[in-house]
């Protein structure tokens, strides 16, 4: 039953990170950093689109409240990036 929920599971996040790459221009820095939070409970990596994210966020930091420069601190090193 675990192996098949992993699978789904799987299955959403590919699906959803295919989606979100190609509107990834749109995303406001505060929802880059939730999109990065949540592949960090997760404990998903996805390195394509971790950099992706990163490159992103380059240049926009200073747009973030302390609350989404502080959830970027705890996904970076969940993610040990």
């Amino acid at each position: 039953a675990m192996a098949k929920l992993d699978l789904k599971l799987h299955k959403i996040v590919a699906k959803v990170t295919e989606e979100a790459l190609k509107k990834l221009p749109e995303f406001e820095p505060q929802q880059l950093v939730n999109m990065m939070w949540a592949f960090a409970t997760l404990r998903t990596s996805d390195w394509p689109m971790m950099d992706e994210i990163t490159w992103s966020m380059s240049g926009r930091l200073g747009e973030l409240q302390c609350l989404g420069i502080s959830n970027l601190s705890w996904a970076v090193a969940k993610l040990s990036l």
